[in-house]
């Protein structure tokens, strides 16, 4: 298994270049290039929040209700529903950021004080966004965990397999060796 924590790291500078990047450029970008950007999230959270649900529903229905029943036991499903837990609230978090951008950015053109900071809210409209498809990418990574785990899962089960088997040989094989010395 690779080691996780220096690809969070890379991915977290990656990110905040970006963002600056986004509040340097960004203020040419007008808000209906912005919308098409918090649309697109809204849609792809909306999905992950869904395939989440149901990676925990379908794939960990014991840890789920250890967490629901509060008996104090911690599992490793128990510690993989966290994880995707995770992962669902950072995508709520980003429908309801991208709903509120669609909602509150056309209220904001009619201010007088909006007009006149016009270029430095696309700035920050633009970093929110790049922020938040940078979350989005990471709830995306977070998605994959059940299946990172799946084959983690596999690899021990046929390791085992093998173990079990080369043992069975080894006592089959002793077994032919002691009926040929008698």
């Amino acid at each position: 298994m690779m080691k996780r924590k220096p690809l969070f790291y890379a991915y977290c500078l990656l990110t905040m270049a970006t963002i600056v990047a986004a509040v340097i450029l960004g203020r040419r970008v007008p808000w209906s290039t912005q919308k098409d950007v918090y649309s697109v999230l809204l849609q792809v959270s909306a999905i992950v929040f869904g395939v989440m649900g149901a990676w925990i529903a379908i794939l960990y229905p014991r840890g789920l209700s250890q967490i629901f029943r509060k008996t104090g036991e911690v599992s490793e499903q128990t510690e993989r529903v966290r994880k995707l837990l995770s992962a669902m609230k950072w995508a709520t978090v980003i429908v309801v950021v991208a709903l509120l951008m669609h909602l509150l950015a056309p209220l904001a053109k009619g201010l007088p004080l909006a007009v006149q900071w016009k270029e430095w809210l696309r700035a920050a409209g633009m970093a929110l966004s790049v922020f938040m498809v940078a979350a989005q990418i990471w709830t995306l990574i977070l998605s994959l965990l059940p299946v990172d785990q799946a084959e983690e899962d596999l690899e021990r089960h046929v390791q085992n397999a093998d173990s079990r088997s080369r043992r069975t040989s080894r006592a089959k094989a002793e077994d032919v060796d002691d009926a040929d010395a008698k």
